[in-house]
C-alpha cells in the first residue's frame, strides 16, 4: 500500500468512493440526503479547486494501482471571534475506504498521515464529524485516540 497525493487521473475513482460514502449517507438519513443517480458528489464537482487549494489536503490510498481509500483534511484558519482561544485544526472532511479493502489498515494509515500533514501544515489539532449511526466509523476514531468534543443534537418537527 502506497499512500500519495491525489492528482486529476484519481477523479473517476475518487468520484466513487465519494458516491459510496454519499450513498451510505443517504441510506441511514434520507431526511437529510438526497439520492442522485449519476456519480457526481459536489467535492467532485471541486475536485481540480481542491487540488490546487493550499489548504486541501487530498490523500489516496494506492494497492496494485487502485485507490483502495481516500482521505479529504481542510486546514481551517483560526477564528477571529475574540470569545474563542485561535487555533488552527486540520478538519477531516472525509476518510473513505473501498469495501473490498477494508479491515488491512488502509483507513489508519490514511488517518495517521492526515495527522502527520496537518501537524507539518501548523495545526494544533484534527477535528472531524461523524454522524450517530455511523457505528464502525465511531469505533474507529476513538481506537485512534479521537474524543468527544461536542455533541449536536436535533428534534424533528
Amino acid at each position: 500500500m502506497k499512500i500519495r497525493d491525489l492528482t486529476i487521473k484519481d477523479f473517476e475513482q475518487f468520484n466513487i468512493l465519494m458516491m459510496g460514502l454519499h450513498d451510505h449517507h443517504v441510506n441511514s438519513r434520507p431526511d437529510i440526503y438526497n439520492r442522485i443517480e449519476k456519480p457526481t458528489t459536489s467535492k467532485a464537482w471541486d475536485f481540480e479547486a481542491m487540488l490546487q487549494n493550499k489548504n486541501c489536503v487530498l490523500l489516496g490510498a494506492e494497492i496494485d494501482g487502485d485507490l483502495a481509500g481516500i482521505c479529504v483534511m481542510t486546514i481551517r484558519e483560526p477564528s477571529k471571534n475574540p470569545c474563542v482561544v485561535p487555533r488552527t485544526r486540520g478538519y477531516i472532511d472525509d476518510i473513505c475506504v473501498n469495501k473490498e479493502y477494508r479491515r488491512r489498515g488502509i483507513g489508519t494509515a490514511l488517518y495517521n498521515e492526515a495527522v502527520r500533514r496537518a501537524h507539518q501544515l501548523g495545526a494544533d489539532c484534527v477535528e472531524l464529524m461523524v454522524w450517530d449511526f455511523n457505528r464502525s466509523a465511531l469505533e474507529f476514531y476513538r481506537s485512534l485516540g479521537m474524543a468527544v468534543q461536542s455533541y449536536i443534537m436535533e428534534k424533528k418537527l
